[in-house]
């Protein structure tokens, strides 16, 4: 890794349907436990989204006087939901950072 870069694992998901048999090579299965969830809207270009979550992780969750679960290998440090109004062309729209909280 380059100076200043952090290594994280990205999930891509929907919701968990009936599924019998194996996954393609690469790909795999997280399920996410029952928990409460602090939920950020964010309406700008996605190039914004990183630092948003990065104040909301830094700041924000302090500044609405929430605390963050402690990330494991089953919850995740936050989640981004991009919803109905987000635009996949010009990249701006409806995005929610969901972040479990104690």
């Amino acid at each position: 890794m380059a100076d200043g870069e952090t290594k994280f694992n990205y999930f891509c998901g929907a919701p968990q349907m009936a599924f019998s048999g194996a996954l393609p090579d690469g790909l795999s299965t997280l399920e996410l436990p029952l928990m409460n969830c602090a939920v950020f809207p964010y309406l700008g270009h996605v190039l914004g989204l990183g630092d948003f979550v990065h104040y909301i992780l830094r700041d924000g969750l302090r500044e609405a006087g929430l605390q963050m679960v402690p990330s494991d290998i089953n919850t995740p440090e936050f989640c981004e939901r991009y919803g109905a109004g987000f635009d996949p062309g010009t990249l701006i729209g409806n995005i929610e950072v969901i972040v479990p909280v104690l």
